[in-house]
């Protein structure tokens, strides 16, 4: 059944970026005609970026998680998401070629034909892995280790992966030689019409796995090894090679790839300069005015904070503090703190205090979305009461964040209490660098917007 499931993902993969293809041109003569797309040679570039649009979103997101056992709508969810890309990619590269004659009719024509096709994909795709899932498969878990026993629970526990039986079967004999055990376990196979094996190493030597393997070939088993210490693995952990040794990250790091990293570069490059064009280029001076009218003094306050690689850099922000309380050491600032000015308290309520970090962005200390910079004395501080915190600095840090869409920001006055405010909220971080998207980021620019006009989470 697992070699099936992947191959049902990939055999997916590939139907959807056939559809995308289809739908390209249905949409292109549909549109205007096979004749005018064939003058417009550029056009075939824009196919090129939807099919890697598609390939990036839908393989770094879930889409083609666990297709057999998801709900249809959370399936229906995540394509619906790669869909609303492809449209958004569609309507950048028609603004910078400053196409006209495929425009509004090719976007809504080709949106509805790959999102129809697809749906009637994902509705295939379940139906044929469920006639596949239909028990001819037993699976034998070899080893009586405490993960090879949770295992063997855990896929009980899942009927859609389709095995008929699921057993576990110990190498332990009483006082029996490993051959005797051995061709035990070769009957059992035999007698049982096994087809696959899990083989857990705690409890067995080098030598017993490889003569276990070797039997698995003669009997022509699928075999897998069930890592020894799967707790200490995340879920999105990933296996890697080094020369012939295989190795396992215990945790997914994407924004470790030099390609993920270029991307998340180019895109807070063009929103922090697309932001300088559209509304700071008014924005900044009416604050400016504002500030120095309301709060004389100096116009930002600059502090030191914890970036990537544990890297000190200066963090920028409209001051909205008491200029006689800026040179003094960093304290937490309370919900009705006195050192706030009043119009610092609009700036904060607004989060428009955090706007000069966008000054950050451009200089690369900063992405638009990460986990939120901590000053170097407060991250001393929480390091005392959580271990973990220095996970944070794998990435850049960002001006807003996953931890900070869930109201996790700031500091509680009740000692106790913030020990697990910021317990939970550095679990968020390291669940944004284990599972980060850049549909990720724009769920997360989404939400941080529309909590902005309605005033939720406001900065204290």
């Amino acid at each position: 059944m697992i070699v099936k499931q992947k191959s049902i993902v990939v055999t997916a993969l590939m139907m959807d970026i056939a559809f995308i293809v289809i739908s390209f041109f249905l949409s292109a003569v549909l549109a205007q005609s096979f004749a005018i797309l064939i003058s417009h040679p550029y056009m075939f570039l824009l196919l090129g970026l939807l099919v890697f649009v598609w390939y990036y979103f839908s393989t770094t997101g879930t889409l083609y998680r666990e297709i057999g056992s998801r709900l249809y709508f959370e399936q229906i969810t995540q394509m619906l998401k790669v869909v609303t890309f492809q449209a958004l990619t569609i309507v950048l590269f028609i603004f910078i070629v400053k196409e006209l004659l495929f425009q509004r009719n090719f976007l809504v024509i080709y949106t509805l034909i790959l999102t129809t096709l697809v749906f009637l994909r994902i509705i295939v795709s379940r139906k044929t892995f469920k006639h596949l899932n239909k028990g001819a498969s037993k699976l034998l878990v070899i080893g009586n280790s405490k993960s090879a026993q949770m295992f063997v629970e855990e896929v009980r526990n899942i009927p859609s992966l389709g095995y008929a039986t699921v057993e576990l079967y110990s190498m332990e004999g009483e006082n029996k030689q490993f051959e005797v055990t051995l061709a035990e376990l070769k009957k059992y196979i035999e007698i049982n019409a096994i087809n696959e094996i899990v083989v857990s190493p705690l409890t067995l030597s080098e030598e017993q796995v490889q003569k276990i393997f070797k039997l698995a070939n003669v009997l022509a088993l699928h075999t897998f090894m069930l890592p020894d210490y799967p707790s200490l693995l995340s879920k999105n952990y990933s296996v890697s090679t080094v020369g012939n040794y295989p190795l396992i990250a215990v945790r997914s790091e994407p924004l470790e790839n030099i390609h993920t990293q270029f991307f998340k570069r180019i895109v807070d490059l063009i929103s922090a300069i697309l932001f300088f064009a559209i509304i700071g280029i008014w924005l900044f001076p009416v604050l400016f005015i504002l500030q120095k009218i309301l709060n004389p003094g100096p116009i930002f306050y600059i502090q030191k904070r914890v970036g990537k690689n544990n890297k000190i850099f200066k963090c920028y922000k409209l001051r909205s503090m008491l200029i006689t309380e800026t040179d003094k050491e960093f304290s937490a600032v309370g919900q009705n703190d006195s050192r706030i000015t009043k119009f610092g308290m609009f700036l904060r309520i607004t989060n428009l205090d955090e706007i000069p970090q966008m000054i950050n962005v451009l200089l690369g200390d900063m992405s638009i979305v990460g986990p939120r910079p901590h000053s170097v004395t407060f991250d001393k501080k929480y390091e005392e009461f959580v271990e973990e915190i220095k996970l944070r600095s794998l990435v850049k840090p960002g001006i807003t964040g996953w931890a900070q869409i869930h109201g996790l920001r700031g500091d509680i006055a009740d000692p106790e209490l913030n020990k697990i405010h910021i317990s939970n909220r550095i679990l968020y971080d390291i669940w944004y660098i284990e599972n980060y998207s850049l549909s990720l980021d724009f769920k997360i620019l989404l939400l941080t917007v529309w909590q902005i006009i309605n005033f939720r989470n406001p900065g204290k």
